[in-house]
């Protein structure tokens, strides 16, 4: 997740998230989902049910990594059947220093192919749907990420201006800055 709020830049130290789902099945999916490391051949993962009432707390920091399963409601319960959670994020002024790392915001880590798709196997039609739908989610990350870089990239590029540029030049263009921050 994201580590520093967003205007103060304060450390983003826990995660509290308290579900409000009254009749919620294990089969539907939207488990949460806690990484030991899901970058890892051998990643283990927790997974929690948000069943009514349950409150889960764990500390945010670089490693940890966290999401929730593919929810897949029954044709049903599409309509009248949502998963319902309350997150609050808990704050601190500083934080250890071997626990620091660069401002970011929330690294998504991709779905992983379901264990069921292996050499042999034959797809089927629910197989390329879901095949569909990961590589969908995929490219939205690709563009997602290529919009982030293209978006710092102008920003260094406007800084870079304004640095070579004169002492009136560079006083506009923090004043600008400062007050779209304060904007929002």
């Amino acid at each position: 997740d994201f580590n520093r709020h967003p205007v103060e830049r304060w450390h983003r130290r826990l995660n509290l998230i308290l579900y409000l789902n009254s009749m919620w099945q294990d089969e539907w999916g939207g488990l949460l989902e806690i990484h030991r490391d899901p970058y890892a051949p051998d990643n283990q993962i927790k997974t929690i049910a948000p069943i009514f009432n349950r409150c889960v707390i764990f500390e945010t920091n670089e490693i940890s990594w966290h999401g929730f399963s593919k929810i897949a409601l029954p044709n049903d319960k599409v309509d009248a059947t949502s998963r319902k959670s309350i997150a609050l994020y808990f704050y601190t002024d500083s934080r250890p220093k071997a626990e620091l790392a660069d401002t970011h915001s929330t690294v998504y880590v991709d779905r992983p192919l379901p264990a069921h798709l292996h050499a042999g196997h034959t797809l089927t039609a629910f197989d390329m749907e879901e095949l569909k739908n990961l590589w969908a989610r995929r490219n939205q990350h690709s563009q997602r990420l290529y919009s982030d870089l293209m978006r710092q990239q102008k920003a260094l590029d406007e800084a870079n201006a304004v640095l070579s540029a004169g002492k009136m030049a560079k006083l506009v263009y923090f004043m600008r800055r400062l007050i779209a921050k304060l904007r929002g």
